[in-house]
């Protein structure tokens, strides 16, 4: 009578075992479904900031091509025209008629110094042409080399990031861009200081007494509005190049 008695209880217990077996078994796999879940959306919403910042980035390239094309060709105007100081139209009579970095053009211009020669300058030269051999060190004073110097330090940098933007897009890969982007941020900075530079002294002496004749008719022309804006989108791009490091900094570590 007792061994019938204890097979519906033993087999209760062992209907009860599976069942919380059952339990702990759908538990466990839920629990771990939920884990698979919450790791799946941690990586979607990590794929769609990475995304996000490309998305950012790539719009902040595309702003800062367009600067430095711009930069560049204002740039280029500026180093080789010959239009950075001009007498006024309505003045005749003027000795003097233009002048960029690397030719100066004259009406019978003679040197107030050429107490030996006493020649004079008609129509546009180089500036380092034999003819103007007598006269250079007159042509040729501290600010305006300097200004010669750093502006064409600032254009040949200019260039040199183009370059660089032209190699990382088309030829090179480059396992960490934010340290391209930071070189030509650096480039950018640079190449603004010198550009901004020469433009500040040029503007500050170029009307000085004992240069131009009639400094008081002269007046500074396109040539140097070139250089000057050339110079405010060199200082825009190396601000842009550093926001874009930093996305691309943030980007990387999501």
């Amino acid at each position: 009578m007792s061994r019938h008695s204890d097979r519906p209880t033993r087999s209760h217990h062992q209907q009860q075992h599976s069942t919380v077996a059952k339990q702990v078994t759908s538990s466990s796999s839920s629990s771990r479904a939920r884990r698979s879940i919450e790791q799946q959306l941690k990586l979607e919403q990590r794929a769609a900031l990475k995304a996000s910042f490309g998305g950012n980035a790539s719009q902040l390239k595309l702003i800062i091509y367009i600067l430095l094309a711009v930069a560049l060709s204002l740039t280029a105007f500026a180093f080789f025209s010959s239009h950075w100081l001009e007498v006024e139209r309505r003045f005749y009579g003027s000795k003097f008629r233009k002048l960029g970095l690397w030719r100066m053009c004259f009406n019978s211009f003679s040197a107030p110094d050429d107490y030996q020669f006493k020649k004079f300058y008609v129509g546009c030269r180089w500036i380092f042409a034999d003819e103007y051999k007598p006269i250079r060190r007159f042509l040729l004073p501290a600010f305006f080399i300097s200004t010669q110097v750093l502006y064409t330090a600032g254009f040949l940098l200019l260039v040199l990031v183009c370059a660089g933007i032209v190699a990382v897009q088309q030829c090179f890969i480059i396992e960490r861009e934010d340290y391209a982007l930071r070189a030509l941020s650096v480039a950018s900075l640079l190449s603004a200081i010198s550009c901004t530079s020469a433009v500040t002294i040029f503007a500050i002496y170029a009307d000085r007494d004992d240069w131009m004749p009639d400094p008081e008719h002269n007046y500074l022309s396109w040539s140097f509005a070139a250089a000057l804006i050339g110079s405010v989108l060199l200082w825009v791009s190396a601000l842009l190049f550093y926001i874009e490091m930093r996305l691309t900094i943030v980007r990387d570590s999501v």
